[in-house]
């Protein structure tokens, strides 16, 4: 048997450079940090600290940008300064929100965990904190809410509001309702009572209705081509919460947001109802357009 040290013992820029190369080699691509990590003797902090970032260290290795990822990148201080200004000035704004920045910087995905994290660079790049008194609608929170879930593919707890893909705090939620676990039980009945189309309880309810009226009134949800929150919720939940062509979902591949696609279009006759619809990526329906698969 032939032991050996579970640590490298030759530190030059040349042997980073090579293992960077070789494990470039065994991994699928992008070569994240956990990825090198997993497969490497050498730590990404030795890294760092020779070549200033893992960024760097990998244009250093020569890997072109399909092992690049933006979660690689680690964004200085005074960069996020420099973006907070640009979005200023786009904006015509001193003061903005996180959400703001977010649809206006591509480097909103990855920076601010925390709101407080975004205001603390907001002064430093000398705008204006945005106030906190806006009031959020329940429409406001129950999207956010959907987002979140779909993000995580399960519940969301308290804590994890507080951060990306949340736009909207925890904090907002408790004082609609009263509390987190409040607050969640009221987005489920706004799931349940989008999606509770019964014709026996509508019949109850209008006994006098004569069947054709009755089928009308039933249709004509499903002749809208908006889809309501609580449908949404239910096609994403029974498709596993993945794209049912590529399989990826937000929670495993950065970039990804889903769309609901009417199987047989919309324009073509087919309807908003459970059994036409289903869960794409926003790559997947890209240039799918109103056609036929």
């Amino acid at each position: 048997m032939k032991f050996e040290l579970n640590r490298p013992t030759d530190y030059s820029d040349e042997a980073i450079i090579n293992e960077i190369k070789r494990v470039s080699l065994i991994v699928e691509k992008p070569l994240t940090i956990s990825k090198f990590n997993n497969n490497s003797k050498y730590g990404v902090d030795t890294i760092r600290k020779r070549f200033g970032s893992w960024l760097q260290a990998l244009n250093k290795a020569g890997l072109d940008e399909s092992y690049l990822h933006l979660e690689n990148q680690k964004i200085s201080t005074e960069e996020i300064i420099e973006e907070l200004k640009k979005v200023s000035k786009k904006l015509n704004s001193k003061s903005f929100s996180r959400k703001d920045f977010i649809t206006n910087s591509d480097m909103s995905q990855f920076v601010f965990k925390r709101e407080n994290s975004f205001n603390k660079l907001m002064k430093q790049a000398g705008l204006d904190i945005p106030l906190k008194s806006r009031k959020y609608t329940d429409d406001d929170r129950f999207e956010n809410l959907l987002n979140v879930w779909t993000h995580y593919g399960r519940q969301p707890n308290y804590a994890e509001m507080k951060n990306e893909p949340s736009i909207v705090g925890p904090k907002a939620y408790v004082i609609r309702w009263g509390s987190w676990t409040k607050a969640l039980i009221a987005f489920i009945e706004k799931v349940n009572s989008d999606i509770s189309v019964e014709i026996t309880s509508e019949i109850k309810s209008a006994e006098n209705e004569n069947v054709e009226k009755l089928e009308h009134k039933k249709n004509s949800k499903e002749d809208r081509r908006e889809i309501p929150l609580g449908l949404r919720f239910t096609i994403i939940k029974r498709d596993g919460y993945k794209c049912v062509i590529c399989g990826r979902s937000p929670n495993t591949t950065f970039g990804i947001e889903f769309h609901i696609d009417h199987i047989i279009p919309f324009s073509k006759g087919g309807k908003t109802r459970e059994g036409n619809l289903r869960t794409l990526c926003n790559e997947c329906n890209i240039g799918k357009s109103n056609q036929f698969d």
